[in-house]
């Protein structure tokens, strides 16, 4: 308790009252932080970090005896937050920060003549969101978002940390048989950095976005394009040809799938391939569906050995390997927003899990799982989104790890998942 005597503690089992010498505090008042930790202050500037599960105490000074001549009362609003900083908001003393791991003290404060990282001196509130961002209200000056850069955590600019353009943004990420990184940004250009990610070995600049890169048994790299379409290697690009059927179907390559069946039964089929492209003949792509039906698709996937599924622009398609070839109705399945069946039109990536189980990721709805077992024309899935705890709705891509446990990339941010999750 604190009185205008100084600072007492009342036992209430015995109802003995004596004086706590260690924090003597008159006209103390009490603001706790979302841990229950006491922050005690009584406008002299100094206040009194109070940790309630071990009881030790640290005293702060945030604001000066001039600021307190131009302010009614102290305010203070406190945050602790994941990465164990702790975030304090002044009312005419700007932003500071605590790190508790080392003792560290930032202070934040908004400055006319150059940029800063709070946009008035004068706070309100702090928080922290579900993805680690820190969120600061002022007084009549809106809000700031501070976007905090993990410990232990590189941050690599390409095109260097000043550029106000796309150059550094990072569309694709590839990591080559020899451990060398591959990136592309959103300007046309193509990186190959070392193994430590430290230089850059390789600067390759393109009229389109690199949009997907696969690596085959050869070593050769396989680009796939926005508009211009595939090439392999050095020098050998393909693209859509109207007069010929053996060409892309379309020159917008999205994303380029290895199956894992490559190494057993269809075997032949690659290695055919690959012999193909060392030996600088052209390879002869087959068009499964129909040309029409296929320039509607983007993204590819092989599941099960007696399924196959597409992905695209408003719609996604089953089929089974006996309809490859065959162009009947009958041997398709439409699934897609218009006829209620599911939850998205725009499909952005398939994977089919270790049980067998099929996610797929959308555009703004987040994602949905299916089993297809042995009836493919009455699937059902399980959406999952925001409401459950995707950091956001927008779906990248979708891998399993060597636990068998789903992650899932997200416009803003990252989510693991058992195999399925629950609900």
């Amino acid at each position: 308790m604190f009185t205008a005597t100084g600072s007492y503690i009342l036992d209430p089992v015995t109802g003995k009252l004596r004086r706590f010498s260690r924090l003597n505090i008159k006209n103390g008042n009490v603001t706790r932080d979302n841990k229950g930790n006491a922050w005690v202050h009584n406008y002299t500037s100094n206040v009194w970090y109070v940790n309630t599960s071990t009881g030790d105490i640290k005293h702060f000074q945030f604001l000066s005896s001039e600021h307190l001549g131009y302010i009614d009362v102290e305010r203070y609003s406190i945050i602790h937050d994941s990465r164990d900083i702790i975030w304090i908001t002044t009312y005419g003393n700007g932003l500071f920060a605590y790190d508790l791991n080392t003792g560290d003290l930032q202070h934040f404060t908004f400055e006319v003549s150059h940029s800063s990282h709070i946009n008035s001196n004068y706070l309100q509130y702090v928080m922290e969101d579900r993805s680690g961002g820190i969120w600061v209200s002022s007084e009549f000056s809106g809000l700031s978002h501070l976007e905090i850069l993990n410990k232990g955590t590189l941050r690599i600019y390409p095109n260097g940390e000043d550029a106000s353009d796309r150059s550094n943004t990072i569309r694709m990420l590839l990591r080559g048989k020899n451990g060398n990184v591959y990136m592309a940004n959103r300007m046309g250009t193509l990186y190959e950095y070392d193994a430590d990610l430290k230089n850059i070995l390789r600067r390759e600049k393109f009229t389109h976005n690199v949009y997907s890169m696969c690596e085959d048994n050869e070593g050769q790299l396989w680009l796939g394009m926005r508009g211009i379409g595939l090439r392999i290697g050095a020098d050998q690009w393909y693209r859509y040809n109207s007069k010929d059927n053996n060409s892309l179907s379309n020159d917008n390559v999205y994303l380029i799938y290895r199956d894992r069946k490559g190494a057993d039964v269809d075997r032949n089929i690659w290695r055919r391939i690959e012999s193909g492209c060392k030996n600088r003949q052209r390879l002869s792509i087959q068009a499964f569906l129909s040309r029409q039906l296929w320039r509607k698709t983007g993204t590819r996937h092989t599941g099960r050995p007696q399924r196959y599924d597409v992905g695209g622009y408003q719609q996604r398609y089953l089929y089974l390997p006996s309809g490859l070839t065959d162009q009947l109705p009958k041997n398709y399945v439409l699934y897609n927003h218009v006829n209620e069946t599911f939850p998205s039109n725009e499909i952005r990536c398939l994977v089919n899990d270790h049980e067998g189980n099929m996610w797929i990721g959308t555009t703004g709805t987040g994602f949905a799982i299916c089993y297809p077992g042995n009836d493919y024309q009455h699937l059902t899935f399980d959406c999952y989104s925001i409401k459950d705890g995707l950091p956001n709705g927008v779906i990248q891509s979708i891998v399993e790890d060597q636990d068998n446990k789903m992650w899932i990339a997200t416009e803003y941010g990252i989510s693991a998942s058992p195999s399925p999750p629950s609900k």
